[in-house]
């Protein structure tokens, strides 16, 4: 019976949403070494698109981590529902626009665990758009 719920549990998260499966947590061996990262949202201040909504995407050391998703001028997503990262030195957080021509790079936030137990923390971007990313390190 523990095999066939196994089974069943491991084909839903190897095919339901690969990208959430790309960075792996180590609760058990982390032996008090290194820090978590929370994401906690994405303000869009003003977006990158002149026309409609920007599609974006982050990823983290270049591994992608969210779907594509759209977001406009004054929009909030909440990204609390995304895993925690474990950081073991630092990490690099990127935020990209989809676009027909090359990705344009949004944001760009090297975290590490200096931040650990500051709160709530954000950091913007230096494109063209306007967007900011917030999170926690604990």
């Amino acid at each position: 019976m523990k095999l066939i719920i196994s089974t069943i549990l491991a084909s839903f998260f190897l095919f339901s949403s690969p990208v959430n499966n790309v960075i792996k947590q180590d609760f058990e061996n982390n032996k008090g070494q290194g820090c978590y990262l929370q994401l906690i949202g994405v303000e869009c201040v003003s977006q990158e698109d002149y026309t409609g909504t920007d599609q974006i995407y982050i990823q983290v050391d270049g591994n992608t981590i969210t779907n594509t998703f759209r977001i406009s001028s004054g929009d909030y997503t909440n990204l609390t529902n995304l895993e925690p990262i474990y950081i073991n030195g630092s990490v690099t957080i990127t935020i990209w626009e989809y676009d027909w021509d090359p990705d344009d790079l949004l944001l760009k936030k090297v975290i590490d665990c200096s931040y650990k137990g500051a709160g709530e923390k954000w950091c913007s971007g230096t494109s063209d758009a306007n967007y900011k990313l917030y999170y926690k390190v604990y």
